[in-house]
């Protein structure tokens, strides 16, 4: 689209440990399918990965919150 696009990412827990620095973590993105600034009510999902990472209910992932853009007609 040629245009800049906003996002958050959400590092796990741990992942800036030198023990952690070869390791490969899953990319989840989330793409929100709502008007732009859509992001910023979908990141409170990192509440409940990084609540599920803590309690070894699933492995660490990274995960992006991207804005897809200004609004389509």
């Amino acid at each position: 689209m040629g245009i800049d696009v906003g996002y958050y990412i959400y590092l796990p827990p741990g992942c800036y440990q030198p023990e952690n620095s070869e390791r490969h973590y899953p990319v989840v993105y989330n793409l929100h399918g709502g008007r732009s600034g859509g992001k910023y009510k979908m990141i409170s999902i990192h509440r409940f990965v990084d609540a599920a990472i803590r309690a070894g209910k699933i492995e660490p992932v990274i995960d992006v919150f991207t804005n897809g853009g200004p609004m389509s007609c």
